[in-house]
Protein backbone atom coordinates (compact mmCIF):
# COMPACT_ATOMS: atom_id res chain seq x y z
CA UNK A 1 0.00 0.00 0.00
CA UNK A 2 1.73 3.80 -1.53
CA UNK A 3 2.77 5.11 2.07
CA UNK A 4 0.63 8.63 1.52
CA UNK A 5 -2.60 6.39 1.63
CA UNK A 6 -1.50 4.90 4.97
CA UNK A 7 -0.94 8.55 6.57
CA UNK A 8 -4.02 9.62 5.23
CA UNK A 9 -5.98 6.58 6.73
CA UNK A 10 -3.40 6.25 9.82
CA UNK A 11 -3.41 9.69 10.74
CA UNK A 12 -4.92 12.25 9.04
CA UNK A 13 -8.60 11.40 9.10
CA UNK A 14 -8.01 9.68 12.64
CA UNK A 15 -7.08 12.90 13.43
CA UNK A 16 -9.61 14.77 12.57
CA UNK A 17 -11.89 12.42 13.99
CA UNK A 18 -10.17 13.33 17.66
CA UNK A 19 -10.72 16.67 17.07
CA UNK A 20 -14.07 16.55 15.69
CA UNK A 21 -14.67 14.65 18.77
CA UNK A 22 -13.46 16.47 21.23
CA UNK A 23 -14.57 19.93 20.07
CA UNK A 24 -17.98 18.36 20.42
CA UNK A 25 -17.68 18.98 24.30
CA UNK A 26 -19.80 22.26 24.77
CA UNK A 27 -17.70 23.31 27.77
CA UNK A 28 -14.87 24.74 26.23
CA UNK A 29 -16.41 26.41 23.00
CA UNK A 30 -14.09 29.65 23.30
CA UNK A 31 -10.98 28.09 23.26
CA UNK A 32 -12.28 24.92 20.74
CA UNK A 33 -12.63 28.67 18.70
CA UNK A 34 -9.97 29.92 18.60
CA UNK A 35 -8.14 26.64 18.16
CA UNK A 36 -10.10 26.50 15.04
CA UNK A 37 -9.01 29.79 13.92
CA UNK A 38 -5.83 29.14 14.27
CA UNK A 39 -6.11 25.83 11.92
CA UNK A 40 -8.46 27.82 9.83
CA UNK A 41 -5.62 30.72 9.35
CA UNK A 42 -2.79 27.53 8.83
CA UNK A 43 -4.98 26.28 5.91
CA UNK A 44 -5.15 29.42 3.77
CA UNK A 45 -1.66 30.67 4.51
CA UNK A 46 -0.28 27.33 3.37
CA UNK A 47 -2.23 27.30 0.31
CA UNK A 48 -1.96 31.07 -0.61
CA UNK A 49 2.36 30.46 -0.23
CA UNK A 50 2.60 26.87 -2.03
CA UNK A 51 3.69 24.81 0.68
CA UNK A 52 4.42 21.44 -1.39
CA UNK A 53 5.40 19.75 1.60
CA UNK A 54 2.57 18.11 4.60
CA UNK A 55 3.59 17.67 8.16
CA UNK A 56 5.17 14.56 7.91
CA UNK A 57 7.48 15.64 4.65
CA UNK A 58 5.24 13.95 2.05
CA UNK A 59 4.11 15.53 -1.15
CA UNK A 60 1.30 17.56 -0.73
CA UNK A 61 -1.97 16.30 -3.17
CA UNK A 62 -4.83 18.37 -1.30
CA UNK A 63 -3.18 21.57 -1.93
CA UNK A 64 -6.21 22.98 -3.61
CA UNK A 65 -8.18 21.58 -0.71
CA UNK A 66 -6.40 23.94 1.63
CA UNK A 67 -8.70 26.94 0.74
CA UNK A 68 -11.62 25.15 1.54
CA UNK A 69 -10.38 23.49 4.75
CA UNK A 70 -9.46 26.88 5.56
CA UNK A 71 -12.64 28.04 5.22
CA UNK A 72 -14.57 25.59 6.98
CA UNK A 73 -12.17 26.02 9.95
CA UNK A 74 -12.80 29.60 10.01
CA UNK A 75 -16.96 28.81 10.01
CA UNK A 76 -16.49 26.72 12.16
CA UNK A 77 -14.30 28.96 14.98
CA UNK A 78 -17.28 31.41 14.26
CA UNK A 79 -20.07 29.06 15.16
CA UNK A 80 -18.44 27.79 17.86
CA UNK A 81 -17.38 31.40 19.25
CA UNK A 82 -21.45 32.57 18.72
CA UNK A 83 -22.63 29.29 19.80
CA UNK A 84 -24.39 28.18 17.32
CA UNK A 85 -25.92 24.77 18.46
CA UNK A 86 -25.61 22.71 14.39
CA UNK A 87 -21.39 23.92 15.18
CA UNK A 88 -20.22 20.24 14.86
CA UNK A 89 -21.85 19.64 11.40
CA UNK A 90 -19.16 21.88 9.45
CA UNK A 91 -16.29 19.99 10.67
CA UNK A 92 -18.18 16.74 9.69
CA UNK A 93 -18.47 17.85 6.87
CA UNK A 94 -14.94 18.28 5.97
CA UNK A 95 -13.97 14.85 7.06
CA UNK A 96 -16.61 13.93 4.81
CA UNK A 97 -15.12 16.55 1.97
CA UNK A 98 -11.42 15.46 2.42
CA UNK A 99 -12.19 11.66 2.66
CA UNK A 100 -14.22 12.21 -0.74
CA UNK A 101 -11.44 14.40 -1.88
CA UNK A 102 -8.89 11.38 -0.93
CA UNK A 103 -11.21 8.50 -3.42
CA UNK A 104 -11.50 10.58 -5.64
CA UNK A 105 -7.69 11.35 -6.41
CA UNK A 106 -6.02 8.14 -5.18
CA UNK A 107 -9.04 5.58 -6.88
CA UNK A 108 -10.78 7.51 -9.30
CA UNK A 109 -9.12 10.16 -11.38
CA UNK A 110 -5.58 8.06 -10.12
CA UNK A 111 -2.92 11.34 -11.69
Amino acid sequence: MNTIIILYLLFCIPLRILIYTNFKNTKNLKFSGILAIAFGLGFLYQYIYKRKKGILGQEVWWDNNRIIYGILYLIYAFFLLVQEKNYHFILLFSIIYGLNSFINKHYIKKN
